[in-house]
């Protein structure tokens, strides 16, 4: 897989800115007839061996089993000493459906479910979304990413401008079919919307601030994260953007370190 960004990946603009359900068992009258095959679950586990997917191992659940905004990580990001991120109170969600009435082209949406990582896609109109998936870069049918997941805008979750609509749709479809440069979809989606190069991967060494091993004097960017009350729980520096979005997504999805 490529992870060298390349001139021609970039769109021109101000880059100055910094299910499977539960299967529904019938139960026969007479215990015999059980198949040897169900064992005693009507789950059924779908496991991914990409990054991007690995960071979705997903029980496929039904629609109303959905995160309770008042129980979503709440934080905020600096860039440089700039926030660049402020996400304390967390839009409704509504199904996909109705969502898609709404939508224009250029918008974010992002996918959520209960213990699952977050899924952002590009929406470029016409019910069609472009997405990182498996690696690389797909466009596809919006209603048919998640159907059994509740979605939302977050177009603003980020403080950034924002590329002119049609620079945003042009961002996401030069990428269709190349390999990937980010590493998850919030990283692609954002990097669409707003052309910072920060949400690339580089091939520099990516350091954690708060390691034994941190160097001084190396801060680019920092998350807080909040508790109930409003107060900072937890403070934690990185030198790159991009691992500080994948170290959030781990812990959206109600893992700790």
């Amino acid at each position: 897989m490529g992870n060298k960004a390349s001139y021609n990946q970039v769109p021109i603009g101000d880059m100055s800115s910094p299910s499977l359900h539960a299967t529904d068992i019938k139960k026969p009258k007479d215990a015999s007839q059980i198949p040897e095959n169900v064992g005693g679950s009507d789950l059924m586990f779908v496991f991914h061996e990409t990054e991007d997917d690995s960071e979705e191992r997903v029980v496929h659940e039904q629609i109303n089993n959905q995160r309770n905004i008042d129980k979503e990580l709440k934080y905020t990001i600096t860039l440089n000493d700039k926030l660049i991120c402020e996400r304390l109170n967390h839009a409704e969600t509504t199904d996909i459906k109705s969502l898609c009435t709404m939508l224009q082209p250029g918008d974010i949406v992002e996918f959520c479910a209960e213990y699952h990582t977050h899924h952002w896609v590009v929406y470029v109109g016409n019910s069609q979304c472009i997405r990182l998936k498996a690696g690389m870069v797909t466009e596809e049918v919006i209603m048919n990413i998640h159907p059994d997941r509740m979605a939302r805008l977050v177009n603003g979750v980020y403080k950034l401008k924002s590329l002119p609509i049609h620079q945003v749709c042009h961002a996401a479809r030069t990428q269709l079919g190349k390999d990937s440069v980010w590493p998850t979809s919030e990283c692609f989606a954002a990097w669409c919307r707003f052309g910072c190069p920060e949400f690339m991967s580089s091939k520099l060494e990516i350091k954690d601030l708060d390691s034994p091993k941190a160097e001084s004097g190396t801060e680019k960017c920092k998350i807080d994260i909040y508790n109930d009350f409003g107060e900072i729980s937890e403070t934690k520096h990185f030198t790159n953007l991009v691992e500080l979005i994948k170290y959030r997504r781990m812990r959206e999805k109600g893992n700790k370190p």
